[in-house]
């Protein structure tokens, strides 16, 4: 794929520009020409695939403000990396709803995270290892998706049973931890959520009848999520505010103000989306505990909350 994208804050993005594809001896092997260009996403996947690219170049000839500067947020596309059995010394996956104190359990926020370690027995992921093709890319944000295979056929795992993946969820990068005295990688990453939580929400407006649905559009947008990437369940549009304020806050507490005031929950799907959904109480439990398959039970006092805790194992 070819992929130019501009800045959807100013709605700026280039209207004439050439893309040229290289490898590694500055062979040409690619020339991309695009005129009148009304997007500011722009992206093209190509009929035949090229090969051994080394250097991608962008000319921009016209651009859609005039005496503006040129602005690209994104151009190139993924480097991507499967790994799968042996690659894989550990995957752990945390999927919780993140407790606020001094408020009841409805109306929080996920905070889903992934925590792997890769064998790096070869060397391959050592920030000096000039030869390595991942040299200079151990950085935040690198994007992670992670599946569990499953033979559904109950029969012995071979080249030729046919595997059914059930997806984890899509994660971004932290830190990367590459021990020298060790042979494996170790990263956290964390879902869509955290870009939230660093991205500031500060108009100074009051919005009059709008419904829990709109204000939640509208914190997401404001943020620049795609409407790809977000589910807002129907049943907010039933809650009308008559008159919204908002302080300066971060967009992922701005989130979570709204799912206290109408009973729902945020967090991010297995697809990577986020969710706002309302807070349904199931018809039947889907688990039964009794005697048999609980160890312990305690009720730790909290008396700076006001939610009830019980931890049982």
């Amino acid at each position: 794929d070819l992929k130019v994208v501009g800045d959807s804050k100013l709605n700026e993005y280039p209207v004439d520009f050439e893309i040229k594809l290289y490898d590694s001896d500055d062979v040409l092997l690619h020339t991309e020409t695009v005129t009148g260009n009304a997007l500011i996403n722009w992206i093209k996947t190509l009929e035949e695939v090229v090969t051994g690219v080394k250097t991608i170049e962008l000319t921009i000839s016209k651009w859609s403000k005039a005496n503006a500067t040129a602005k690209i947020v994104e151009f190139f596309t993924a480097y991507a990396e499967v790994y799968y059995d042996d690659d894989i010394v550990s995957i752990n996956l945390l999927e919780e709803t993140e407790p606020h104190v001094g408020t009841i359990p409805i109306g929080n926020i996920s905070a889903n995270e992934i925590s792997i370690r890769l064998n790096n027995i070869n060397n391959k992921f050592d920030p000096g290892n000039v030869n390595s093709p991942l040299y200079g890319m151990l950085k935040k944000n690198r994007r992670i998706r992670a599946w569990l295979g499953v033979d559904l056929t109950g029969e012995i795992l071979n080249d030729e049973n046919e595997i059914t993946w059930y997806p984890l969820g899509k994660f971004w990068s932290q830190d990367w931890k590459v021990p020298e005295d060790d042979i494996f990688v170790e990263t956290t990453g964390l879902d869509r959520l955290e870009f939230l939580r660093k991205t500031q929400f500060d108009r100074s407006e009051v919005y009059t009848n709008y419904s829990l649905y709109d204000l939640f559009e509208l914190i997401l947008q404001d943020a620049g999520v795609n409407t790809d990437y977000y589910i807002i369940d129907d049943a907010f549009d039933d809650d009308v505010i008559p008159y919204a304020w908002f302080t300066p806050k971060s967009h992922r507490t701005a989130l979570q103000q709204i799912a206290a005031a109408g009973l729902g929950r945020v967090y991010c799907n297995r697809d990577g989306k986020i969710v706002c959904a309302k807070y349904t109480t199931p018809a039947t439990p889907q688990f039964t505990f009794t005697r048999d398959n609980i160890f312990t039970k305690d009720h730790p006092v909290a008396w700076s909350e006001i939610s009830n805790k019980i931890s049982v194992v």
